[in-house]
């Protein structure tokens, strides 16, 4: 990030803002408090962002850079691509692939960092009834629990999630991950409000995704390494 003087014949400071990845930087708004910026994050320590959980990555992110180029402050992740600044209220604009939505650069972030696909952890854009989903967020609660087999409890350590009031089976919960399963209550609407609450840190945060009949994916095993080949001659 380079600022030049009026007329650019010098330069009043240069800084390079990033993490151990490449992030990239897609929109700039100059403002009397710093100069606010945006764009996709993909390092999981990226200066005021860490501890995104790297599930989530690549993630939509929005920083202010002081007036001098000397400090980052507002730092958090954005609800989608920023497309303007309003003066008038001090908001960001973003887009979220559905909606444009303002939001205040300087609240706090939401518990919820990034909804995924239990399966292959792709972000969902949509959720099916039945759906296996994994919440990744920076602190849900203080302790990790999950259930046994045939489990069905839509309350643990305090969390639940609720999709259009109706509670989700949940499956697992610890600090940074909550996986549940979307209820089969939710067919037939067109759209399904994700609701999750934590007790445990006095906290809700909620996302509205469209709901669809069904949403076919394999499970995917990243862990077990591929069995050596063999060739005959």
């Amino acid at each position: 990030m380079t600022k030049l003087n009026a007329t650019g014949t010098g330069l009043i400071y240069s800084t390079f803002l990033s993490g151990t990845e490449a992030d990239t930087i897609a929109f700039a708004a100059f403002t009397a408090g710093g100069v606010y910026l945006s764009g996709q994050l993909e390092s999981p320590d990226f200066p005021g962002i860490e501890g995104v959980p790297s599930q989530c990555l690549p993630l939509a992110f929005e920083t202010r850079l002081s007036l001098d180029g000397s400090a980052v402050t507002a730092a958090r992740t954005a609800p989608g691509n920023v497309m303007a600044y309003d003066q008038a209220t001090g908001m960001l604009l973003a887009w979220t692939g559905a909606d444009l939505i303002g939001f205040d650069p300087a609240a706090l972030p939401t518990p919820i960092a990034c909804i995924v696909d239990a399966a292959d952890l792709r972000p969902v854009t949509s959720i099916a009834p039945g759906e296996a989903l994994s919440i990744f967020g920076a602190h849900f609660v203080n302790a990790t629990l999950g259930q046994g087999p045939g489990a069905s409890a839509t309350s643990l350590v305090g969390v639940t999630v609720d999709f259009n009031g109706v509670a989700g089976p949940l499956l697992y919960v610890s600090p940074q991950q909550i996986n549940v399963q979307a209820p089969y209550e939710i067919a037939g609407a067109s759209l399904a409000t994700l609701t999750l609450t934590s007790q445990q840190i006095s906290a809700s945060d909620s996302r509205t995704l469209p709901v669809i009949a069904r949403n076919p994916v394999a499970f995917l095993d990243t862990v077990t390494p591929p069995a050596p080949s063999h060739i005959a001659c």
